[in-house]
């Protein structure tokens, strides 16, 4: 079984119980982690990894399996400010950590939808999170448009990094906004590298668009880039 988009998936499995590995056999069955391997199992026909050789908790699916969990088709997002609904979200605060599906927005919270939280432990519930204790999250490629193209696996561009996608955001940049910088800065900006020019150029645009000035290029930014019509 696959899902279309993420209010499918949210909307279909609001209230009912996932159990995947009958564990632990004394005491509740339906852990956070059984919602999230029953969608693994089903959209992309793999299981949400703990640690090698199993018996792990969400802790070491984020810090020792993350990238693992991840493969092709998601792309890990570490700000918590960029998660959007259909995320899968980790959270750490306790032994074992917690995931759960990211069902809402709120101003400085997200509605989580897992198992095994609040006062209902056994069913699929909503609650809300915010950024304390936040891990990280896999986002699905294929829900999220050409997000996956233009975007790295984890999820933003920053400072450092080195592609040829860089290269199409530098010629955008240089073109669509030469009134950031100077002559000198703008020969500087163009090629595969995202340097300081770069960097400037990008807080410049968050600047004045009222984004978050990190001088990272994640969804958000990359949005409000194509408003401008920037296109990879």
């Amino acid at each position: 079984m696959k899902w279309a988009n993420p209010s499918e998936f949210i909307n279909s499995t609001n209230g009912k119980q996932f159990d995947t590995d009958n564990y632990p056999k004394n005491g509740n069955k339906f852990q956070c982690w059984d919602y999230a391997d029953y969608f693994w199992r089903n959209e992309v026909g793999r299981s949400f990894i703990t640690k090698a050789g199993g018996k792990g908790c969400i802790l070491d699916c984020w810090n020792i399996s993350r990238n693992i969990n991840a493969g092709s088709e998601f792309q890990l997002i570490t700000n918590f400010k960029n998660l959007k609904i259909g995320d899968w979200a980790a959270f750490g605060g306790s032994k074992t950590g917690h995931i759960g599906i990211v069902a809402g927005i709120k101003n400085n919270a997200v509605v989580l939808q897992a198992q095994n939280q609040g006062a209902d432990r056994t069913h699929v519930t909503r609650m809300d999170f915010t950024s304390f204790n936040f891990l990280g999250a896999w986002r699905l490629k294929k829900w999220n448009g050409d997000d996956s193209n233009f975007l790295p696996a984890r999820g933003y561009w920053r400072k450092g990094d080195q592609d040829t996608r860089i290269a199409k955001l530098d010629e955008f940049l240089y073109v669509t906004f030469p009134a950031y910088g100077s002559k000198e800065e703008l020969s500087k900006l163009r090629g595969n590298y995202f340097g300081n020019m770069t960097d400037k150029w990008i807080r410049e645009f968050q600047r004045r668009t009222n984004l978050q000035i990190d001088g990272c290029v994640g969804p958000i930014t990359y949005a409000e880039l194509k408003k401008y019509g920037f296109n990879y």
